[in-house]
């Protein structure tokens, strides 16, 4: 009767074309209440951010890409009423690479869609699923499927925006400075709290990294070093915002890169905020702040 059973619901998934590798087992250990919830002994004026009241059409769960074993989905949130084509932003959500959602960008990207920009929260495969670059060229994927729609869309295709937090924050950097990637150009990147260089002084990195990187640094190096921004940092780099916490570890690599990028004449903008969580722009009273510096930057090197 059980193998019957079993012929029965696998019969029924093949009619139904879905694959078993659909089912992914994620890592859900870091969401935004849990985060909430760990820093409010520290911050106690802590809130979680909202996005209220605002013009924003959301479409979620877009089927950007298929693996070859399942679909990647990606959210759009765009000015209600748009006409015009707008400059995109693709937002890459954190949690070490092993965790987290794209739905952790919704709050900003309603926020950065009600002041003019087309938004894109990118789903991307995690290291338990697949390591590295296979989130690098999930991100390159997406932007190769908006370049596909962008006249659907209304969007301007001249320059992606690539905008991360934590490990999103290196992944977008890597992205946005690494030639060797097949991606559109980037007009700008904003880095929030995101690593440059994963071998380094500053850098704590370690487990999640290597589940990440396919080993520790000496079992891995070239992953290590290949998937440090730093690396690539250089001529021909677009500008580059970084807003970062009071923790050092978060932007290791940071101050090189901007040396590197000043003697190319590459535009760079730091922000620190003291006294901060490591996740900060998902909370009160630093994320409006955090948009602030968002939108003053884009304003800046877009109409260079």
């Amino acid at each position: 009767m059980i193998n019957k059973a079993i012929l029965i619901l696998v019969l029924i998934l093949s009619k139904a074309n879905i694959s078993w590798a659909q089912f992914v087992q994620k890592d859900t250990s870091y969401t935004v209440n849990r985060a909430y919830l760990k820093y409010k002994k520290d911050f106690p004026n802590i809130k979680i951010a909202e996005a209220n009241d605002l013009d924003v059409s959301v479409q979620q769960n877009v089927i950007y890409h298929n693996t070859g074993t399942r679909d990647l989905m990606l959210d759009l949130y765009r000015p209600e009423k748009q006409t015009q084509n707008l400059p995109v932003i693709f937002m890459i959500h954190g949690g070490g690479w092993k965790s987290g959602d794209k739905y952790h960008m919704q709050v900003l990207g309603i926020v950065l869609a009600s002041k003019g920009y087309v938004t894109v929260a990118i789903e991307y495969r995690l290291s338990a699923e697949a390591p590295y670059p296979a989130a690098v060229l999930d991100v390159e994927a997406a932007m190769q499927w908006t370049v596909e729609y962008a006249k659907e869309l209304h969007i301007d295709t001249a320059g992606f925006i690539l905008l991360g937090c934590s490990s999103g924050g290196q992944l977008a950097t890597l992205v946005g400075v690494n030639p060797s990637f097949n991606s559109p150009k980037i007009k700008a990147i904003i880095n929030l709290d995101g690593i440059l260089a994963f071998h380094h002084t500053e850098s704590e990195e370690g487990a999640s990294a290597a589940l990440w990187l396919g080993g520790s640094y000496e079992t891995a190096k070239e992953n290590w070093e290949v998937a440090s921004p730093l690396k690539h940092a250089g001529k021909g780099d677009p500008p580059i915002l970084f807003v970062n916490s009071q923790y050092p570890r978060f932007h290791a690599g940071r101050d090189e890169m901007i040396t590197i990028l000043s003697q190319a004449n590459i535009y760079t903008k730091v922000h620190e905020l003291p006294d901060t969580p490591h996740t900060f722009w998902l909370f009160d009273p630093w994320f409006l702040p955090t948009v602030g510096y968002i939108l003053q930057f884009l304003d800046k090197v877009i109409s260079d």
